[in-house]
């Protein structure tokens, strides 16, 4: 055989694995016109996917910053060529949110999805980098055979969710279920919320009803804006100021996998807490709080109080943000004697604020960091001995006090992508993490998006860890220095695998929410998790293909 034949056989070969493969890539862009930095940053995701997928970029993709020189036994794509989008998620910085519509035109050109959601948020993450307090616009695309992608919005599902499961009836959850894709085949579900308009309390017990035993969901409250109609979010290239957009990967009915191994989701929650003192039981819940400093009076009616009381009486199933006794006692004496117990060093974390986790799953013989659903105490009622809190909770449940710092927050994540990194390099990932970290917690920048990035380095040569001129297997300060000195800027370390020492990096896009939508710790207990919001939390969502 000739060398054309042979070339042209493997051309054929590379193509036909290239396009029976998934492949993600991610794309970032920093300080430049919307339309020019969506356009460059959909350009660099479509490079990266291209690499991932098995081939090169095109000549218009090389203009985004990837040259694909390292790809030599590759097959280089003719111009027009591209893969299939099923699917793409585009985040802006509030700089280029008064733009949206021109941004998800420039995306929607450059990468034709089948389906795309975008978000204004108050920092966007690509590869290693969040851009926090400067301009970024990052996408995430897709390419996902014999999956099917479709988006939905606030206007496809009912007005009225239940808060409790209880109150949820069936054809509610139906007509969440529709919309969003909750049935046989659902991989993964994304959600993003504006706080002002979209009551997510109310919204995701009934998404847990609906999604149980199914895929991956996860989602953020949008933080690009802290004004009612501020924040932008796009279906399409269709833009709204309320409301909440969502995206749904599911496997196409009846159709193989192509002979290829299926898609398989993961979900990290690094909640980033320790727990400290004894679990306790929750013994009494209600309006404990009625004149408690700055709370004001009670407003039950007088039909509420039981017999004799002077203040209204929870029904013990009922779900309360006031937890009033702990173990038959007061819960604020409990709460104190469990602080004055703890050493020094663990009291002065209480400047962080205090934190009580509530267990999700009371069935399990013991109870670990990754258990709790953890939410803030907000005020104290030292009269009454009551505590708000900013979540729900009921009579009979297992709580334990928890606090929170940066080293705590660090070792957490790295244990859960210790983890991750037995399973290998996923083939693209999606991190929503809370903008009360970054540098708000933090020493050095992008933590997140390099401590997930580092889970995976092992795989990178050490001749060409050591070009450099540092080991990247060092705290995460050593290895945002190695990237940014690696690269050629904020613009180019996102391009994972063009750029020189990032080569092994795996395509990663994200956002900085108000609020992060997803299980407790992982998603292998689906079933007991649920659907929960979150605080100050890292979501992390990986996607490879199954074993």
């Amino acid at each position: 055989m000739g060398n054309d034949e042979h070339n042209a056989g493997e051309t054929g070969k590379s193509r036909r694995n290239a396009e029976t493969r998934f492949a993600f890539g991610s794309g970032l862009s920093g300080e430049r016109p919307s339309a020019v930095a969506a356009t460059e940053a959909a350009q660099r995701a479509l490079a990266e996917l291209m690499i991932e997928g098995g081939g090169v970029p095109t000549a218009a993709s090389v203009v985004g910053g990837l040259t694909g020189a390292d790809s030599g036994q590759r097959v280089v794509r003719d111009q027009g060529e591209k893969p299939s989008i099923e699917a793409a998620v585009v985040f802006v910085s509030p700089h280029h949110m008064n733009s949206m519509g021109e941004v998800m035109e420039a995306v929607a050109k450059v990468l034709s999805p089948k389906a795309m959601i975008g978000v204004g948020v108050e920092a966007v993450i690509g590869g290693f980098l969040e851009l926090e307090s400067v301009p970024g616009v990052s996408v995430l695309a897709m390419h996902l055979p014999g999956v099917e992608a479709r988006t939905f919005s606030s206007e496809d599902l009912p007005m009225v969710l239940g808060v409790d499961e209880e109150a949820d009836a069936a054809e509610d959850i139906a007509r969440v279920a529709g919309p969003m894709g909750f049935s046989e085949g659902h991989l993964f579900t994304v959600i993003f919320a504006d706080p002002f308009t979209v009551p997510i309390a109310g919204v995701l017990p009934t998404v847990t009803r609906a999604s149980k035993g199914l895929g991956v969901v996860v989602g953020g409250i949008v933080s690009g804006s802290m004004r009612a109609g501020g924040n932008v979010l796009a279906e399409g290239t269709k833009v709204r100021h309320q409301g909440l957009v969502g995206l749904t990967l599911r496997r196409k009915p009846g159709v193989p996998w192509a002979n290829m191994k299926g898609l398989k989701v993961e979900c990290v929650v690094s909640q980033g807490c320790a727990p400290v003192g004894r679990d306790l039981i929750v013994t009494g819940v209600g309006p404990g709080l009625g004149h408690g400093e700055g709370m004001g009076d009670s407003t039950a009616s007088e039909d509420d109080r039981g017999e004799g009381e002077s203040e209204p009486k929870t029904p013990a199933h009922a779900g309360s943000a006031i937890i009033t006794g702990l173990g038959g006692r007061p819960a604020l004496e409990v709460i104190r004697e469990v602080i004055e117990s703890l050493p020094e060093q663990k009291r002065a974390l209480l400047s962080r604020g205090l934190l009580i986790g509530r267990v999700v799953n009371e069935y399990k013989e013991r109870f670990g960091a990754g258990d709790y659903l953890v939410r803030a105490v907000v005020k104290v009622a030292p009269e009454g001995g009551a505590v708000m809190t900013d979540g729900l909770f009921k009579v009979g449940q297992t709580v334990r006090l928890h606090l929170r710092d940066a080293e705590t927050a660090d070792a957490d994540l790295s244990m859960l992508m210790d983890t991750q990194a037995l399973h290998g390099r996923p083939l693209g990932g999606l991190l929503i993490t809370c903008n009360g970290r970054g540098t708000r917690l933090f020493k050095a920048p992008s933590h997140d998006a390099v401590m997930i990035q580092r889970a995976f380095f092992e795989s990178v040569p050490g001749e060409e860890k050591a070009k450099t001129g540092s080991a990247l297997g060092g705290s995460t300060a050593a290895v945002f220095s190695s990237v940014v000195s690696a690269g050629k800027g904020a613009e180019q370390a996102p391009a994972t695998t063009g750029g020189r020492g990032l080569r092994r990096g795996f395509p990663l896009a994200g956002c900085f929410a108000a609020g992060e939508i997803g299980p407790v710790n992982d998603s292998s207990d689906r079933e007991s998790s649920g659907v929960h919001l979150h605080g100050h939390t890292a979501c992390a969502v990986l996607f490879r293909e199954e074993e």
